[in-house]
């Protein structure tokens, strides 16, 4: 992450949901590339980007290791997990599991909906590759629009994954 970016998601770290916050935001960052694979990560230069304190940005860091998106090395700090090839493989194949069932699933609730969030999405992905853009053809590939989240409003969650 930049140094001296204070994130537009700024929060006060009184909050006894401050960590799950800075948590989902670490998050964020991990999965739109603004922290890249395998970075090193400082409690410090993220709780400024925040605006917290250094407590909340531990703790989310713990609790992003227990997920796998961080890992920590003793003596050594705390990165952005650095996914294997096996490891991206295994990924592949269960999005692949999921979305699959996700569009059987949104074509069988509305086929006209479904069809065309697909074709905005595909064609989204398809500038962002001519644009040579991977944060923007992630972002299309995991875009609210796709028929691939028929439960946008139930479950706020994402299938995300390489490319």
């Amino acid at each position: 992450m930049k140094r001296g970016h204070k994130n537009k998601g700024a929060f006060s770290d009184s909050s006894p949901s401050a960590a799950s916050r800075a948590a989902e935001q670490i998050r964020n960052a991990i999965v739109e590339g603004a922290l890249q694979l395998g970075e090193a990560l400082s409690e410090e230069t993220l709780a400024l980007a925040f605006g917290i304190s250094r407590t909340p940005v531990h703790e989310a860091l713990a609790l992003l290791r227990l997920q796998g998106l961080v890992t920590v090395l003793p003596r050594a700090g705390t990165f952005v997990f650095q996914p294997t090839e096996a490891d991206m493989e295994q990924l592949c194949e269960y999005r692949l599991m999921l979305e699959l069932h996700a569009a059987s699933f949104s074509f069988e609730r509305n086929r006209a909906a479904a069809s065309a969030g697909m074709k905005a999405a595909n064609l989204d992905m398809k500038k962002a590759l001519q644009q040579n853009d991977g944060r923007s053809y992630g972002r299309a590939d995991c875009s609210a629009s796709s028929p691939l989240r028929p439960n946008e409003g139930l479950h706020e969650r994402r299938i995300s994954g390489s490319s």
